[in-house]
């Protein structure tokens, strides 16, 4: 943005990338013995959709034109020239995450426990445009 007789300013373009995530997940504890076996699962939904232009989002200049005083143009909103950039498309990712878990956790002695574990995790996504 610039102003005549002010130093211009800029953002530098924009960056927006609204972002969900819903996660289900659930586990189940059993204590046999010296064995604590615990058993579990999880699966998460991601979205995301990203707007990014490459250059800056819009310019705009204000010289006096209309009001003599470029500020006095700035303050009003009458825009002496201006563009706008706009992205095509927007991207938008969608995907599923899948995981399963076995844990045990064996008590040898009062003072030593071992625990051993397994995940198997799976990511299925979707890139749209």
């Amino acid at each position: 943005m610039s102003v005549s007789g002010f130093q211009s300013f800029s953002t530098g373009g924009i960056l927006c990338e609204p972002a969900e995530t819903l996660q289900l997940s659930d586990s189940v504890a059993w204590l046999v013995g010296r064995h604590n076996l615990t058993v579990g699962g999880e699966a998460r939904r991601y979205s995301i959709d990203n707007y990014q232009p490459n250059n800056a989002a819009s310019s705009f200049s204000f010289s006096g034109s209309q009001t003599g005083n470029a500020f006095a143009d700035f303050l009003f909103g009458v825009i002496n020239n201006g563009s706008v950039n706009v992205q095509n498309a927007m991207l938008s990712t969608r995907a599923w995450s899948y995981s399963l878990y076995l844990q045990d956790d064996i008590k040898l002695t009062k003072k030593l426990t071992v625990n051993l574990g397994l995940r198997w995790q799976s990511l299925l996504s979707k890139l749209a445009s």
